[in-house]
Parts: structure tokens; sequence; C-alpha cells
């Protein structure tokens, strides 16, 4: 409740309380004493100063009496301590130097301390809470609470659940001990379930046993399959090999023949060029058919005058690749124009 109606979290609410508490501090005092230090801190701005000040008071608590030290570990945490020694104890300036000298106990100093700080501080935590990071913490601890409540039973029969599961296995684990496997059976279930059971059991066991045994049977069999299977990729692969590397030595003696490189991509460009015809061609017989003879001649002329252009460029180039491109060029068009030809070729 105490992390739900304050900016700060359950764990870190945990951990100041448990610290308290090993510093012996009352349980009856802790919320009092926990809501102080929330104040405090969300005065000071400073999130450290949640765990510096429980740890100066119980400093202070475990010593038995107010020293320096604490004093200027609470200053540092953002407490004007000084101050508050002068208000709440009447101190002067030199008592308060000289502090370690009047040795003044725990149980004046701390509920002075937190006097101070409650008429000081006293609602800083919750104004806090009111902000976008606090409100955030306090739905993330109320749903937790929440969660809790609702979920405990469901825990609690779970952990019935778990401490019978686990005193269960405790006997098991004694009986094994004390007479092995079938002794445990034997304490857990009636003796004709029992016999049902260890026949169940030796069944298994035979079946493990078989299909071993058939395992080994078949080793011989699975070797004798890898042995014919590399024997035969090894009988392959030299004429694999050879076919393979035949292969590479002509692609080596073309790449390697810069004009006959040219003329081969020429050949392949002369065919993308009569392709583009033939495609005009078709695509103008399709046309006349449909009466759109003005569109066609617009494009005809457009796809010609490319070809053309492109041809033009390539003789005056390259002559010899651009024949040889019109030669094959010309040689698929009557491969196209004639099945006869086409078939003969």
């Amino acid at each position: 409740d105490l992390a739900a109606d304050t900016p700060y979290s359950y764990e870190q609410a945990v951990d100041n309380a448990r610290m308290l508490l090993a510093y012996e501090f009352p349980l009856q005092s802790m919320e009092r004493i926990m809501r102080s230090i929330a104040d405090a801190t969300a005065a000071s701005g400073k999130i450290e100063s949640y765990k510096n000040i429980a740890a100066a008071l119980g400093q202070i608590q475990a010593k038995g009496r107010l020293t320096a030290r604490e004093l200027i570990r609470l200053a540092t945490a953002g407490i004007p301590v000084y101050q508050i020694l002068r208000e709440e104890l009447g101190m002067t300036h030199e008592q308060i130097v000289n502090i370690g000298k009047l040795r003044i106990p725990a149980d004046v100093a701390i509920p002075a301390i937190l006097r101070g700080m409650e008429k000081r501080y006293a609602g800083a935590a919750a104004a806090m809470q009111r902000t976008t990071k606090g409100l955030t913490n306090a739905i993330r601890e109320n749903i937790l609470i929440i969660s809790q409540n609702v979920f405990d039973p469901l825990y609690q029969n779970l952990r019935v659940n778990m401490e019978e599961l686990s005193n269960k296995l405790e006997a098991m684990r004694e009986d094994v001990r004390k007479g092995g496997f079938g002794y445990m059976l034997a304490n857990m279930f009636p003796p004709e379930i029992v016999q049902r059971i260890q026949l169940f059991a030796a069944n298994i066991q035979m079946l493990i046993q078989n299909i071993a045994a058939m395992y080994k049977a078949l080793a011989p069999v699975g070797r004798a399959f890898i042995e014919l299977f590399i024997n035969t990729f090894n009988a392959i692969m030299p004429f694999i090999n050879m076919f393979t590397r035949v292969l590479a030595v002509l692609m080596q003696m073309l790449t390697s023949n810069s004009t006959a490189v040219r003329i081969f991509v020429s050949a392949l460009g002369g065919l993308f060029i009569i392709n583009a015809v033939i495609k005009l061609i078709l695509g103008f017989s399709a046309t006349l058919k449909s009466l759109l003879i003005v569109k066609l001649v617009a494009q005809g002329i457009i796809y010609l005058g490319k070809a053309i252009g492109y041809l033009t460029m390539m003789l005056a180039t390259n002559p010899l690749a651009a024949f040889v491109g019109l030669a094959i060029g010309g040689l698929l068009a009557m491969t196209l124009a004639s099945k006869k030809f086409g078939s003969s070729v």
C-alpha cells in the first residue's frame, strides 16, 4: 500500500523496510518512518536519497547516538538536519559542531529528525505521485496488488499441490533406497496393479532389445549400401570431371579471342532486332484486322526507325559484326516464316 501511495516502487519500499528492521526499528513505527522518508526524498528530488536517508537513520540507531558522520550523510541527501536540530532540540551552532562530544542518544535524535522532516515535507510524496511518473508507478503497484488478491487462492492451491507432490517424491526416494524400484511400486499401488506395471515394463524392455538387435542385424546392409554409393561415385566422377574440363577449355578459348566474342555479342544483338521486327509485322497484321491502322503505322515507324538507326550505327562502327547479325537475323526470319525450312534447320 505504501508503494501504491508514493512514487516509489514496491521493491524500493521493501528494501528500505528490511534495512530499518535489521537496524531494530520497532515494527509499529515502520509506516510513519517510511512515509517521512518518502516525503523527504520527494522534496529533495533525488531518488537515491530514498535509500540514503534510511541508511543514515539506521546507522544512528545502530550506534545508539548521533554522530557527525550521519549528519553529513543526511545533509548530502538533501535534509537540512542542522536546522532541524536547532529547531527541535534547541541546539546551538557550537553544539552541532561538537556533536560527537554531546553523545545525543538515538531515541532522542531520531524522533527529532523525523519531526523536522514531517513539518517540512509532509505530503510531498503524495504531490509527486500526481505527476506522470508517479501516476504510472501508482497504476503499476495497484495492478500488482489487485492481481495478488485475485490470484492468491490459485497460488495457495498450487502451493498445496506442490507440497503434496514434494512429499510423495521424498517418500518414493526413500523407498527406492530401501528396496529398489519394485519396492517403491509395491508401496505406491495395489499388488495387481504392480504386476501389470511390471509386465508392461518387461514388454517395453523386450521391445527395446528387439529394436537394438534389428539395428545390429541391418548394420552390414547399411555398410554395403554406403560402399556401393562410394564405389559408384568414384567410377562416375572421372567422366564428369573430364567433361567439365573440356567445357572449361572451350570457354577459355572462346573468351580469349576478342574478335569471336564481339561477333557473338553482335549476333545476339541482331537476333533481338529481328525479333522486334517480326513482332512488329505480326502486330501489324493483327492491328489491320482490328482496324487500328493509324496507331500501328505510328508505332511501326517508331520501332522501325529505332531498328534502322541501331543497324546504321553498327554498320558504321563494326561492319563485320553488323553483317553477321543481319545474316543470323535473316536465318531466324526464314525459320519462322517457313515451317519446312525451320524443321530442316
